[in-house]
This record gives structure tokens, C-alpha cells and sequence, in this order.
């Protein structure tokens, strides 16, 4: 009889080892998909924070487009927003106590620094402009280049917002600087 209690008893072990080891698995699975959870959080964050940039970037490009002088016309002229710059532009060339003085063009509805073409998601940008004063040239074989003619030097900073209805917000700032015609050229 000693032999018929041991055999019940063999079996009674497998199911005890058999438990352990799914009970191991199953911690290994949670600590598996909380890392997964962990990655996939910080690829979300990654392509929100390289979508903020790439707003950032635009604030610029729009910035320098609008700073340069069109010569040809082909520019569009219905960007209030556009002309506003050129006005801040105007108003710190005349104002020499302005100068090192930042300007902002806060995000205008209705033109590209406002983008709400994906709904739950509103991107915008706000230009800040600061005239650093003139370049001034070297002599050249005539003689020197009068003060007049020196390009302007400014400093153009895009504040980008990428703000989600009911979550986060994301904010990236660029800045460049660039040299423009003298004052007055501005068209």
C-alpha cells in the first residue's frame, strides 16, 4: 500500500513545478509589457517633439520669406500676417532706441501660423524679431560702402506650440539670424 501513496503523490509535485514555472512566466510577460508600454510612450513623445520642431522650422522659412523684398510680386499678398512683419521690420530700421528690442508677432488666425487642419491637434508658431543693427562692410578697391547701403542684421526666433485638446502641449523655440537690404529697401 506504501507504493500507491507515493505515486499520488509524484503527481501532486508536477503540478506544483508546473505552477511555479507559469507563475515565473507570468511575471516575465508584465515586466515585458510595461517595457514595451515604456517605448511606446517615448516614440509617441519622439514624434511630438520632432512635429513641434518641424512647426519651429516653418515659423522661420515663413519669417525669412516674408523678410526678404519680392521683387517679382509673386509672393501672396493675403497674408495680414506678412504684412504685419514687414510693419515691425519698418518700425525697428526707423527707430534706432528699438534697436536689441524684441517685437513678437503673436499666431494670426487665418494665415500659416495657425494650422488646424487636424482635428484635436492645433499647431501654431509667433515670429520674434530684433534688429541687431548694421553689417558694416569692408573697403573695397573704390572706397568705402556708405552707411546707407550696410544690410540690416536681425535675429528671428520661432516659438512653436503643438497643443492637443484634452492633453499635453508641446513647445520648441528656433532661431536664426540673417542679414536683409538696408533700411528703407524693405518692400
Amino acid at each position: 500500500m506504501k507504493n500507491g501513496n507515493r505515486t499520488h503523490e509524484r503527481g501532486g509535485v508536477t503540478i506544483v513545478v508546473a505552477l511555479l514555472l507559469l507563475a515565473l512566466m507570468m511575471v516575465w510577460a508584465l515586466a515585458m509589457s510595461r517595457t514595451s508600454m515604456q517605448e511606446v510612450m517615448i516614440t509617441g513623445a519622439m514624434k511630438q517633439g520632432l512635429e513641434v520642431r518641424n512647426v519651429a522650422d516653418g515659423g522661420l522659412e515663413w519669417a525669412m520669406t516674408h523678410m526678404q523684398p519680392d521683387p517679382t510680386g509673386l509672393r501672396a499678398n493675403g497674408d495680414g500676417a506678412g504684412t504685419m512683419l514687414k510693419q515691425m521690420m519698418l518700425n525697428l530700421q526707423s527707430d534706432p532706441e528699438l534697436q536689441g528690442t524684441p517685437l513678437t508677432l503673436v499666431a494670426q488666425a487665418n494665415t500659416p501660423m495657425v494650422d488646424t487642419f487636424r482635428t484635436g491637434v492645433a499647431r501654431t508658431f509667433e515670429v520674434e524679431l530684433i534688429r541687431m543693427g548694421k553689417l558694416k562692410m569692408a573697403l573695397t578697391s573704390v572706397g568705402q560702402v556708405a552707411d546707407t547701403l550696410h544690410p540690416d542684421f536681425w535675429s528671428v526666433r520661432s516659438k512653436a506650440q503643438l497643443k492637443y485638446d484634452n492633453g499635453p502641449t508641446f513647445r520648441h523655440t528656433r532661431e536664426l539670424w540673417l542679414s536683409t537690404p538696408a533700411a528703407g529697401t524693405v518692400q
